[in-house]
């Protein structure tokens, strides 16, 4: 200040401030901040400026767990870790069942667990599936990915 170095603590303070007004000593979560910056001693004033930290891409990734067609047992129930390999998803990932494969007989719940009811044909049919991380606070939902897994009824 008029060719004079200020000192922090001395000169001036630095404040950041969340969107509720709560002092944060260093932000990292996505969110709106406001940094004022308040005048001491022979300096006086203040000054506010505003920023973003704006939400992460989701990295999911997602595959069928095995090329070869999972058996399966009408009337029993397989986890998502034997059909589907997830990773990078931040947040809940969503299971929904598309296309028509095996009718209403085969039932893929919002965690991934597939039942093939009794009842159903047998044989081998592709199950198409949709995946997605819905995100959390910092990271936005991921983009939907469509996995299809062969299945095998018995």
């Amino acid at each position: 200040m008029g060719g004079k170095s200020l000192t922090s603590g001395t000169d001036y303070t630095v404040t950041i401030k969340d969107s509720a007004g709560a002092a944060v000593a260093s932000p990292r979560a996505a969110g709106v901040y406001t940094v004022v910056v308040t005048g001491r001693g022979g300096c006086v004033g203040t000054a506010k400026a505003t920023y973003v930290i704006n939400k992460a891409a989701n990295t999911l990734k997602a595959k069928a767990k095995t090329k070869k067609a999972v058996p399966i047992k009408a009337g029993k129930k397989l986890k998502t870790r034997k059909l589907f390999k997830v990773s990078g998803a931040k947040g809940a990932v969503v299971y929904k069942k598309t296309g028509k494969a095996g009718g209403k007989k085969i039932v893929v719940a919002k965690n991934g667990t597939v039942k093939v009811k009794k009842g159903c044909k047998r044989g081998t049919c592709k199950l198409k599936v949709k995946v997605q991380a819905k995100g959390d606070t910092n990271y936005l939902a991921s983009p939907i990915k469509t996995v299809t897994v062969k299945i095998k009824v018995k």
